[in-house]
């Protein structure tokens, strides 16, 4: 009787977490609408060298990821997502010099990433890490 009693105990331990494990954090939605916006921001300051029919395109970043995939970020591992998002950080630091060797020759005006995008973009490659993990939240 105690094992049979053990045994439910378990079993309903491990349901439990697992259903707690699997809720989203965004709604399919709202996880839709972040990626836009992330898609928007990495575009803007990461899109020269990940755009593979521009002249500036860079072999090894498209490797990485690469805009002409839908989604753009699915082949990513998630120590690539986070690099990202370091790399993205980064760019708040720097300087002048850097931000137009960044941006070469492109029609957009060069700046930094804003905190707020940064924040943004980090949202977003959380949720992709939790998506990676738990394949089964969304």
């Amino acid at each position: 009787m105690f094992k049979m009693c053990f045994i439910l105990l378990i079993h309903f331990l491990l349901n439990s977490a697992f259903a707690t494990q699997i809720k989203p954090n965004f709604s399919k939605n709202e996880f839709d609408e972040l990626s836009q916006n992330a898609e928007k921001i990495i575009r803007f300051h990461c899109g020269s060298c990940h755009t593979p029919n521009l002249k500036t395109a860079n072999p090894k970043a498209l490797k990485v990821f690469n805009f002409a995939d839908k989604p753009w970020y699915q082949k990513m591992t998630i120590k690539q997502l986070q690099r990202s998002a370091k790399m993205l950080q980064d760019k708040q630091n720097l300087t002048e010099a850097e931000l137009q060797e960044n941006f070469f020759g492109r029609k957009e005006v060069p700046r930094r990433p804003s905190h707020f995008e940064v924040s943004i973009y980090q949202k977003f490659v959380q949720e992709v890490q939790e998506k990676k993990l738990n394949p089964f939240r969304f």
